[in-house]
């Protein structure tokens, strides 16, 4: 998987809200992630278009099925927003 990491949204980070953003999404045969959506996110909306542009952004080696390569359907990340010396990460 390739891609940039989150971008903390600077609000959030100023008021020292943490959260974590599950994210669905499929897989082109391109390995372009397609049809990304949120699951779940806490808390509610804050770091949903965060989460999303990361996950639009990943690039993936898709699955192949007798050289053939496949889309991947239904793929599930969680991107979590953390201060104080921890990382965004996904």
């Amino acid at each position: 998987m390739g891609g940039a990491g989150p971008k903390y949204p600077p609000a959030a980070q100023e008021q020292g809200i943490e959260g974590e953003v599950e994210i669905a999404y499929d897989v082109s045969v391109e390995g372009e992630v397609q049809n990304a959506r949120v699951v779940k996110s806490t808390p509610p909306g804050v770091f949903d278009e965060a989460a999303l542009t990361t996950v639009r952004s990943w690039r993936f080696n898709p699955p192949y099925v007798d050289g053939v390569p496949q889309r991947a359907v239904d793929r599930h990340s969680k991107v979590e927003f953390k201060i104080a010396g921890n990382a965004s990460r996904y």
